[in-house]
């Protein structure tokens, strides 16, 4: 056709449209004069608009790809404004972002081993995949957004013996999950799934808040799971996830870390294995991911046992036997939605294997409309501050005089939640908790520990406390 050599519209000329374009789509009345033609033409139209991407704003048009998402912007000044100097700052030390530390962690075990493939839906600069896929181009897969063939392409390639790495955000793998089941986790094909922006992601706005990856990764078949507590970790169980001779997730929020130092050589860890942080008694506080740092400050107050449990599927179940029968109390933190994530895991577990135990769990679900955009270093504080700024009444639930923790709103206080209260703003709780554990007359789930429900003989009592629901 004569059309198709000075317009793109052959093919779906052929397929039964009609084209129209293209046409600038910054030209406000050609585009709303031609919409308007448009709705009196029968059949399947296709029209064709031409946009350029930061269009207006003379920085992002020459940086498109810096400016794809960006912060607020503050407005200009008056040019006859009085101009303030900056307060001097002192410099510190830049931490790489956890997705930097994957982009390295990807070129050094590219370089190691030839089979790696790299597959991204769109994602290269976000997921830190830009060195990668100059080092490496014919070993580079970008999908674009197309999550589904992102995970189908990975299973194909592993069929084939490579060793195929989708770096995928933990709100986008959401959409493959079917592929994810069908076609890898079924036949228990070797790839791994490096999961971006777990958890609260910040100016990255609300539909990016990775809430639920831990809650449907669990009950897949064959999957592991992995949740790094700091920079190290994550470049360690991203080694090990890619050893690992089957399908395993690793994954880690937005932004930067602790500031761990971080090692260049690549030691595969035991899966399945915990690191005892800080051993204490009465109480034992288990992190599951980022919140390391705020978890080990809870526990050196409240003299608690601190858990770095790295991996929510498989549990350490030995450890969570020896803890239960040692501790009154098993605190879960994490950052992903109550129902099914890894607190959940861990009661599960242990009414599976205390025959003398039951649990009740019962959630709060909260709406909270002060999270969307904020980050974690923004939530938390602000949380804690709220929580102790508000005047106490009496504990309403006791617990066992040989506990140091006396009443769980020092916990929740050191956690920024509050605990118990109706107007409960940050996030959902749930907890599982014993009739021996409960002693007070004005506790308000009293009732709930009556025999008629069946749980006087319980013994071990397992408060869970999830992050992520602070913004649901």
């Amino acid at each position: 056709h004569m059309q198709g050599m000075v317009a793109p519209g052959t093919l779906f000329e052929e397929l039964g449209w009609h084209y129209i374009g293209p046409i600038d789509g910054h030209d406000l009345p050609q585009l709303v004069l031609t919409l308007t033609n448009m709705r009196d033409l029968k059949g399947p139209q296709f029209l064709h608009i031409l946009t350029k991407k930061g269009r207006g704003y003379a920085l992002a048009e020459t940086d498109p790809v810096g400016f794809h998402a960006i912060n607020k912007l503050e407005p200009k000044p008056p040019e006859n404004a009085p101009k303030k100097l900056p307060a001097p700052v002192a410099p510190k030390a830049k931490k790489p972002k956890y997705q930097d530390v994957f982009g390295q962690w990807l070129c050094d075990m590219a370089a190691a081993d030839d089979r790696l493939m790299a597959i991204t839906p769109a994602m290269c600069e976000g997921s830190g995949m830009v060195t990668y896929a100059k080092r490496f181009p014919e070993r580079y897969f970008d999908v674009a957004i197309a999550e589904q063939h992102a995970v189908t392409l990975a299973a194909g390639m592993a069929c084939e013996g490579l060793k195929p790495v989708v770096a995928i955000y933990s709100t986008f793998l959401q959409r493959a999950y079917d592929q994810l089941i069908h076609d890898v986790a079924v036949q228990q094909l070797d790839v791994t799934f490096a999961i971006d922006r777990a958890g609260l992601v910040g100016q990255d706005g609300p539909t990016h808040h990775g809430a639920f990856d831990l809650s449907y990764l669990r009950c897949i078949p064959n999957m592991v799971v992995g949740a790094p507590a700091d920079e190290n970790e994550c470049r360690q169980m991203l080694y090990t996830a890619y050893r690992h001779a089957g399908p395993a997730a690793i994954r880690y929020p937005r932004g930067t870390g602790p500031g761990a130092l971080i090692e260049t050589s690549m030691t595969e860890l035991e899966i399945g294995k915990a690191v005892l942080v800080r051993t204490g008694h009465g109480t034992a506080i288990l992190n599951f991911g980022a919140l390391l740092h705020e978890a080990a400050a809870a526990g050196e107050a409240l003299g608690a046992t601190v858990v770095d449990m790295r991996w929510v599927k498989p549990l350490d179940q030995d450890l969570l036997l020896e803890l239960a029968q040692s501790h009154t109390l098993l605190v879960t933190v994490e950052e992903n939605a109550v129902a099914g994530g890894a607190g959940s895991a861990v009661a599960e577990f242990l009414a599976q294997n205390a025959s003398t135990s039951r649990c009740a769990m019962w959630a709060s679900p909260t709406t909270s409309s002060n999270t969307a955009g904020r980050t974690r270093s923004e939530v938390w504080p602000a949380c804690a501050a709220s929580a102790l700024s508000k005047p106490r009444g009496p504990c309403t639930i006791g617990l066992p005089g040989s506990l140091p923790l006396t009443c769980l709103a020092r916990l929740s206080h050191r956690f920024g939640v509050d605990c118990f209260r109706p107007a409960q703003r940050i996030q959902s709780w749930s907890i599982c908790i014993s009739s021996t554990a409960c002693h007070q007359s004005t506790c308000p789930t009293k009732s709930r520990h009556s025999p008629s429900n069946d749980l006087t003989a319980a013994k071990m009592s397992v408060f869970t406390w999830k992050t992520s629901r602070r913004y649901w």
